[in-house]
Order: C-alpha cells, then sequence, then structure tokens
C-alpha cells in the first residue's frame, strides 16, 4: 500500500522537485539489509533516497535494492553526499562522485551533498583545511548532478557561501533539536532545509539530555 503523502513535493529555488518524505540509510549495515529495505521502500511508494559513500557503507546494496525494485530510475530521487575526508579539490570531489556512482550502479545523482563543513585532507592523518563549496558546483557542468546541496552547516558556514547558494542544507532537527535559526535564516535565503534525524534523534543528543536531567537532580545536593 503507497502513502498518499509520498506524492507531496516540495519545489527548491534551482527548479528541482524534492519529494517531501525520504529514506536514509544511515546505519543500514547489517548484509542484505539495506537491499532488502531499499527494495521494500520503493515498492510502497518512496522515491527520495538517501545515501553516502564512507560513512554509511553500503551503497551497493542500495543501488541493489533499486534495481530489484523495478521502479524506473527516472523516478528515484537519489542523493549522495561527499565526505569530509576528501580535500574538496575539483579533481578529488569529480573523483569521490564517480566511486559513489559505481557503488549505487547508477548514471547521475540528484543530490550530491557537501557532508560536512570541515573538509580534511586525503591520507593517513586528518588535517583540517578550509571548506570550499563552489568545487563541487563545477559538477552541475555534467550530466552526474542535477543540484548541489549542503550537510550540516551552521549560519557562520552559509554566511561564508556568499557566491553560492546551495539548493538545501540538510540538518538534524527534531524536538530535541529544533534549529529555529538556522532554519528561519536558511528560508531568508533561499536554502531549502532537509531534516534527518526527525523521528529517530542522534545518541549524541539524547546522552546530552539524559546528563542535562541528571546533573538538574544533583545540583541541589552540592
Amino acid at each position: 500500500m503507497s502513502f498518499k503523502s509520498f506524492n507531496n513535493y516540495i519545489a527548491l529555488s534551482n527548479g528541482v522537485r524534492m519529494p517531501q518524505i525520504g529514506l536514509g540509510t544511515w546505519q543500514s549495515t547489517k548484509l542484505g539489509e539495506g537491499e532488502c529495505a531499499i527494495e521494500s521502500a520503493l515498492k510502497e511508494g518512496y522515491r527520495h533516497i538517501d545515501a553516502a559513500l564512507y560513512n554509511y557503507g553500503n551503497q551497493k546494496e542500495v543501488g541493489a535494492g533499486i534495481s530489484k525494485s523495478g521502479v524506473p530510475r527516472s523516478e528515484i530521487f537519489l542523493v549522495s553526499k561527499l565526505h569530509c575526508t576528501d580535500s574538496h579539490r575539483p579533481e578529488l570531489v569529480e573523483a569521490d562522485l564517480d566511486n559513489t556512482l559505481k557503488e549505487l550502479d547508477t548514471e547521475y545523482l540528484v543530490f550530491y551533498l557537501i557532508y560536512w563543513p570541515v573538509p580534511f585532507q586525503p591520507g593517513a592523518t586528518l588535517s583540517a583545511t578550509r571548506s570550499r563549496a563552489d568545487d563541487p558546483v563545477a559538477l552541475l557542468k555534467s550530466d552526474k548532478v542535477r543540484a548541489i546541496g549542503v550537510s550540516n552547516f551552521t549560519i557562520e558556514h552559509l554566511e561564508i557561501l556568499a557566491d553560492v547558494t546551495p539548493a538545501v542544507n540538510q540538518i538534524e532537527v527534531h524536538p530535541l533539536l529544533q534549529q529555529g535559526d538556522l532554519t528561519a535564516y536558511s528560508k531568508e535565503k533561499g536554502v531549502h532545509g532537509k531534516t534527518s534525524l526527525v523521528v529517530r534523534p542522534s545518541s549524541l543528543i539524547v546522552l546530552s539530555l539524559l546528563l542535562r536531567q541528571i546533573w538538574a537532580l544533583l545540583q541541589p545536593k552540592f
């Protein structure tokens, strides 16, 4: 059974229509789990699939699930991310994208997101460099990417991108982390908020809330 809400779309500033409800694939790491989840979700009506090359480690299964679902690729809003272990230089960005396309067994992505605002130099050691959103933008000239976005960017990070307006900023939003100021700023600048972990907050947020409650109980005793 397909739900009507799967047919709701949001028109972004660049003209791309994004399905309002999507399926994230983070932590779907058991063998066969991701493939089965994607196949079932697409058959039930999902059309927005969110993946990542490094952090999720399951893009081959995502690609297999898409293939098994029988849903035409043209109907699927497929998203992946440039991870922060790349230096964001143009030649490395495209190589990262090509690896993603190969794992997902697809010729293009609808969205390619800069996963974090802080990139690192390639290699065994982590050495931070300045994030450059204009490098991935060059991919728009090819047929590999329909739109460029960012993820986990704050207001300060978005302000740095004065010459580049990403189509979306994917951020964690739920009752424990509402991000009202960031959402309002993004809307003002024409950057749509793409939310993650809406129904399942990250363990760090839950732990932080728990620690605050414990501290509130202990304070009167000290």
